[in-house]
Order: C-alpha cells, then structure tokens, then sequence
C-alpha cells in the first residue's frame, strides 16, 4: 500500500491506516478521515494566518451496561 500527496507534498491518503486527509487553501487539514473501529472524522477550523481555532472530533459514546436476565 503506497502513501499518496498532493502536489503541494501533503499526505491525503494512508492505506494502511485507513487514513484521508482533506487541506484548506492555507495547506493545513481540515478534515481527517479515518476508520479505526467505525468510521468517523475529525474536522479543524483556522483563523485567516493559521491559528487553530477548533477540532470537532466524534464524542466517545458512554460504555452500555446491561442487567442479567432472571
């Protein structure tokens, strides 16, 4: 499986890892793909020169716990 880039030498895709990566017009990510045990994605925000102002990434669902059957 082979690492791909776009031609300004960002990562966009990592098989392996089951991996994209989507860039702005500043080359920064925007959005990360990715499938680890369901997929989901990983979205950023900038200012106009680059600061990060938010990651929106999925919420850890809480665990379920369940009562035996009597």
């Amino acid at each position: 499986m082979e690492i791909k880039y776009d031609v300004n030498g960002n990562m966009t895709e990592m098989p392996d890892k089951t991996m994209t990566i989507r860039y702005n017009y500043l080359n920064l990510p925007s959005v990360v793909d990715m499938i680890i045990d369901f997929p989901f994605n990983v979205e950023y925000s900038y200012r106009a020169d680059g600061v990060k102002l938010r990651k929106k990434a999925p919420v850890p669902l809480p665990a379920t716990t369940r009562s035996p059957l009597r």
